[in-house]
């Protein structure tokens, strides 16, 4: 992810070759929105790269043309891991890894985590 993606380059046939090009150096990523990481989102990164994925915050800054190139990248890079995995692996990841963030970050009444 190192790789620059600038406005003129952020296509959808560029997602889907950065994809491709990610997979041939075995760093399969996510890319998602968001703030610079909290402690929250620095955890879910840790759990994803334990099962070898990269979650790649990209910022909170909307761009059309980089929103076609994340979902074209997201597109290719679910349908290789899955193909790798096993289908319906990277949606069950997701909702294991989103399940385990909220009860551990979930708060009690008082404000105060569980």
């Amino acid at each position: 992810m190192d790789l620059a993606v600038t406005r003129s380059s952020a296509t959808r046939d560029s997602g889907n070759a950065m994809a491709r090009l990610c997979l041939a150096n075995g760093t399969p990523a996510i890319l998602v929105p968001g703030l610079p990481p909290d402690r929250q989102m620095l955890d879910r990164i840790d759990r994803y790269k334990r099962h070898g994925i990269d979650w790649v915050v990209t910022g909170d800054v909307y761009e059309a043309d980089f929103e076609t190139f994340r979902d074209a990248f997201n597109k290719t890079m679910s349908a290789a891991i899955d193909t790798e995995r096993g289908r319906g692996y990277l949606e069950r990841l997701s909702n294991e890894i989103d399940a385990r963030i909220d009860a551990k970050y979930r708060t009690s009444t008082t404000g105060h985590p569980q």
